[in-house]
């Protein structure tokens, strides 16, 4: 999974500091679908997490697991 083009780019994002959906997508080229498969699949084994920040709209960004 960690060798996998579009979840590495969206590792290099977050650890730069990048943790929006929108923003990951625009920094890295991937399309909308191919990115969020790969963000689940991060999260599925335990290397991304998301954190809810916000409750009224409900907003998560992605974080790397701790």
């Amino acid at each position: 999974m960690l060798g996998e083009r579009w979840a590495l780019l969206a590792l290099r994002e977050m650890s730069l500091g990048v943790h929006r959906f929108d923003q990951i997508a625009l920094n890295t080229g991937a399309s909308r679908d191919i990115l969020t498969s790969r963000l689940r699949a991060l999260e599925d084994h335990g290397v991304i997490e998301r954190v809810q920040y916000s409750e009224r709209p409900p907003r998560s960004p992605w974080i790397f697991f701790r």
